[in-house]
């Protein structure tokens, strides 16, 4: 999986489930149930091909394409962000 389909995954799943927006990098993070103070740390690395995504996560990562939820996902999601909101 490259940097582009994680990117694109992030979109797909967040609007997949209702957000309107692309998940954040964190929520991916938290989702893959990734371990460190900063779970969208990898992901950003993952984006950017600094760092290759391991079969295993991207197989989970295709899974939430096609529907899967892990287990807790809405307690993961930032229900509150809009859709369109600028960067800080």
């Amino acid at each position: 999986m490259t940097g582009d389909e994680v990117r694109q995954a992030r979109h797909v799943i967040g609007h997949k489930i209702g957000l309107g927006r692309a998940l954040e990098l964190v929520e991916l993070g938290r989702l893959l149930r990734l371990e460190g103070r900063d779970q969208g740390a990898s992901v950003w690395e993952w984006e950017r091909g600094h760092i290759p995504v391991k079969g295993p996560t991207s197989v989970a990562i295709e899974a939430m394409v096609e529907g899967y939820r892990p287990t807790g996902w809405r307690d993961v999601i930032r229900w509150n962000i809009r859709k369109n909101r600028r960067a800080e």
